[in-house]
């Protein structure tokens, strides 16, 4: 009887501990980047269902996909009609299979576009900064993927100062001047906001660059 009582005061003691382990992990803040990708002041009402069919792109081969107002941009370059329409189509069929369960955390978001067809298509354009590359895009009219006038002031007040700022020059056609990207940086650089020296005022968000394998597997279980 003895030992019985002692198991029983063991296997107590071990449920408690379990309880409170179980706690502190439920209890435990979210990655800086779940808090970033889940913070509805920067993001428009269209961004749950890009978020929702984001693996898609790594179908294609994308691992950085740039998130604008009106679209999602793939950063891989083509120079061949063929090749470009070709990964279109793949990843045009890769938004009508089943798409990853979300994560406990993103689930109550992407709840309601995991039910409803893409408000989005894939298409192809030529790149405005390069004449001679094409890229695949999700497009539709109208599509709202980031907060109306979303400025730099108001990501710093819901994220802080940036980690990183670094620039970026990218080619422009015939003898426009450059575009300069200006990146703020966020979540290890998962996520990048980038200011563009082309924008009529300054001070606002012209993209979010996403590292989409980080961000899928916060996303995605």
């Amino acid at each position: 009887m003895g030992n019985f009582k002692i198991l029983l005061i063991c296997g107590l003691a071990m449920n408690l501990t379990f309880a409170c382990v179980t706690k502190v992990i439920q209890q435990q803040p979210p990655s800086p980047l779940a808090k970033i990708l889940k913070d509805q002041t920067l993001w428009g009402k269209d961004y749950p269902a890009a978020l929702a069919y984001l693996e898609s792109w790594s179908k294609i081969g994308e691992r950085t996909v740039e998130v604008f107002p009106e679209g999602v941009l793939g950063t891989t370059p083509y120079n061949s009609p063929e090749k470009v329409q070709q990964a279109a189509k793949q990843l045009a069929q890769a938004m009508k299979e089943p798409q990853p369960q979300p994560n406990d955390e993103f689930e109550d978001l992407l709840r309601e576009p995991r039910k409803n067809p893409p408000p989005f298509q894939a298409e192809v354009i030529s790149f405005l900064a390069d004449v001679d590359s094409m890229r695949v895009v999700w497009t539709g009219t109208p599509l709202q993927l980031l907060a109306p006038n979303l400025s730099l002031a108001t990501v710093e007040e819901r994220l802080g100062q940036p980690e990183k700022v670094t620039q970026e020059v990218v080619p422009s056609v015939g003898e426009l001047r450059p575009i300069v990207l200006t990146l703020y940086g966020y979540a290890g650089s998962k996520v990048a906001f980038a200011e563009s020296d082309w924008a009529p005022r300054p001070g606002f968000v012209d993209r979010v660059i996403f590292d989409l394998p980080a961000v899928t597997t916060v996303v995605f279980k």
